[in-house]
C-alpha cells in the first residue's frame, strides 16, 4: 500500500506553513554545523565538514576569511580535499589564509631562515604528482625560465610544488553562441619549504577561454612564481 502524502489532510495555508518550517529546520541544521566549527580553529577536517553540510562556497570562503585556522596543504592533503568534494575556490581561500597567517606571524626563537618566505634563486624543487598536471608545470618552469632546479628525488629538494588542476571543455551552447572551442582551466598551486612545512607561495588561476588548455594555466603559475623569486621577498 502506497504511503499517504503528509499534505493530504492539510489546506493550502497549512501546506505552505509546513514547507516553510521544513526549510527553516534545514537552514538551522546547516547554520548549526557552521557555528559548531566556528567555535574552534578551523582545519582541513572542519572545511570538509562544512562542505558536506551543504553550505555554499561563498559561505565557506567567508568563514575561512573570518575565522582562525591552521590548514595542511601538502600535495596529498590537496588530493584528499578534492576527493572529499572541496572546490578549487575553497582550496584557494585556504591557501591564501595560510599564506597571510605565515606573513603576519611574529618572529619566534627559531632562526630567521627557518620561517623565511623567500625562495632563493636556483633552489632545488620537487614537483609532486598532480594527476598528470605536474608535466605541464615542469615544462612551464623551463619555458618561463624560472630560476629553480627541478629534481626527481624529493629527499634532495629544498622546496616542493603541489596543487590541483581542473579542465572543462567547451559545451555545445558555448560553441554555438560564441564560436569558441576553448576550454576553461582552473588550477591552484603552492610551494612549500620541505624542511619547515611552511607554504611560501600560493597562486590560483582561472582561465575561462584557454587557448592551450592546461599549458596556459601552468605557464601563468610559473610566471607568477618567477616574479616571486626575482622579487627577493
Amino acid at each position: 500500500m502506497a504511503a499517504l502524502s503528509p499534505y493530504i489532510f492539510m489546506d493550502h495555508q497549512e501546506v505552505l506553513l509546513f514547507r516553510y518550517l521544513r526549510a527553516a529546520v534545514f537552514c538551522l541544521l546547516a547554520l548549526s554545523a557552521s557555528f559548531s566549527v566556528a567555535q574552534e580553529s578551523l582545519n582541513n577536517d572542519a572545511i570538509i565538514k562544512l562542505e558536506k553540510a551543504g553550505l555554499g562556497d561563498n559561505l565557506v570562503i567567508s568563514t575561512i576569511k573570518t575565522q582562525p585556522g591552521t590548514y595542511s596543504l601538502q600535495p596529498q592533503d590537496l588530493v584528499n580535499l578534492k576527493q572529499a568534494g572541496v572546490s578549487d575556490q575553497v582550496i584557494s581561500a585556504m591557501m591564501a589564509k595560510s599564506s597571510a597567517v605565515a606573513n603576519s606571524a611574529p618572529a619566534g626563537p627559531t632562526p630567521v631562515d627557518a620561517s623565511s618566505k623567500i625562495i632563493p634563486k636556483d633552489a632545488t624543487v620537487y614537483v609532486a604528482p598532480m594527476e598528470g598536471y605536474e608535466t605541464y608545470i615542469i615544462s612551464a618552469l623551463e619555458k618561463k625560465k624560472v630560476p629553480l632546479t627541478v629534481v626527481n628525488d624529493r629527499t634532495k629538494a629544498e622546496f616542493e610544488i603541489g596543487g590541483v588542476s581542473e579542465s572543462q571543455k567547451a559545451g555545445w551552447s558555448k560553441m554555438l553562441l560564441t564560436g569558441s572551442i576553448q576550454s576553461a582551466e582552473q588550477a591552484s598551486v603552492n610551494v612549500s619549504n620541505i624542511k619547515t612545512g611552511i607554504v611560501v607561495f600560493a597562486y590560483s588561476v582561472n582561465k575561462r577561454n584557454s587557448v592551450h588548455g592546461k599549458q596556459s594555466s601552468a605557464e601563468a603559475c610559473a610566471k607568477h612564481l618567477k616574479e616571486k623569486i626575482e622579487s627577493g621577498k
